[in-house]
């Protein structure tokens, strides 16, 4: 499969599910994530319903984890991951260096200790594994939409609710 290829797949998966700037976004972000070799077991943190896993591992990741019940039902549905845990990634149930890779895509921003969620990946990554992290930058609700297109649509003052919502 050629790279156009991959990023079209990419693009259409993220179509079917979710809005159009959210599909921008989690498609450059599987885009950057594609690069990324992952030796196996895979442990994705933050794995939500599972979409995001089912794009960039289409194989399969071995866990995934994530504290909201109501989401891993979901990506059980999915069936992208082979276990599904529900815990804080600041104290995980696994032992020292058992993954080859770890991956969390857009949820350091939502952990509230991440001093223990670091040293929790240090204690599970094998020595030489890889850690992959996607966060939120300082620039992101600009990045996000261009407030120039809000003005020219005559919305400007929606802008910045619209950013507050997202």
């Amino acid at each position: 499969m050629t790279e156009a290829d991959r990023a079209e797949n990419m693009l259409r998966a993220h179509l079917r599910e979710m809005p159009l700037h959210r599909v921008i976004m989690r498609t450059i972000e599987a885009r950057i994530l594609a690069e990324v070799p992952f030796p196996r077991p895979i442990l994705d943190i933050g794995c939500g319903d599972g979409h995001f896993g089912s794009v960039i591992f289409p194989e399969g990741a071995e866990v995934g984890l994530d504290p909201g019940l109501g989401d891993l039902a979901e990506a059980a549905h999915r069936g992208v991951y082979r276990l599904l845990v529900s815990a804080d990634s600041g104290a995980m149930p696994f032992p020292k260096a058992h993954f080859g890779s770890v991956v969390s895509n857009c949820v350091f921003e939502h952990i509230p200790d991440i001093d223990a969620t670091i040293a929790e990946i240090a204690r599970v990554l094998r020595p030489g594994g890889t850690f992959a992290c996607t966060v939120v930058g300082e620039n992101f609700s600009e990045f996000l939409t261009s407030a120039r297109a809000w003005r020219r649509l005559g919305l400007a003052r929606a802008h910045p609710a619209y950013l507050h919502w997202f």
